[in-house]
């Protein structure tokens, strides 16, 4: 059996629960930002690439150590099936506060229920004013 992926997780938040930091996989993506780049509490253009059922690719934005929805979430277009396609999106991170780490996720899904489907991360950190 292949690997879906590696998790990079972090114990977080005021119940020291368990929470996915950054994730990689070779069919989804982030390539811009990098990893723990300080970003503005506003609009964030989010790159990268990733796969999905009829293309179909779900970018978001959760706080870490927050349970809850995310700051935002967009739906875009990627490649279909396991041939990955950029996408650009602009994701709004204003309810973030200076300090903050949310994380930047790329969800590809497979049009069934039970299979999160195709994903990767990136930790950012929301920076001063």
């Amino acid at each position: 059996a292949s690997s879906r992926g590696l998790l990079f997780m972090r114990q977080l938040g005021p119940d020291d629960g368990w929470f996915v930091i950054a994730a990689a996989n070779d069919l989804a993506g982030i390539t811009s930002p990098s990893a723990l780049d300080e970003v503005p509490a506003g609009p964030l253009t989010v790159e990268g690439f990733g796969v999905g059922f009829e293309a179909t690719v779900v970018v978001s934005a959760p706080i870490s150590g927050v349970a809850g929805d995310p700051l935002d979430l967009e739906i875009t277009a990627g490649g279909p099936y396991d041939v990955p396609d950029s996408f650009v999106v602009t994701l709004d991170l204003s309810g973030a506060e200076a300090g903050d780490t949310v994380t930047l996720l790329v969800q590809g899904g497979v049009g069934l229920e039970i299979d999160p489907g195709e994903f990767a991360a990136i930790p950012v950190v929301i920076a001063a004013d």
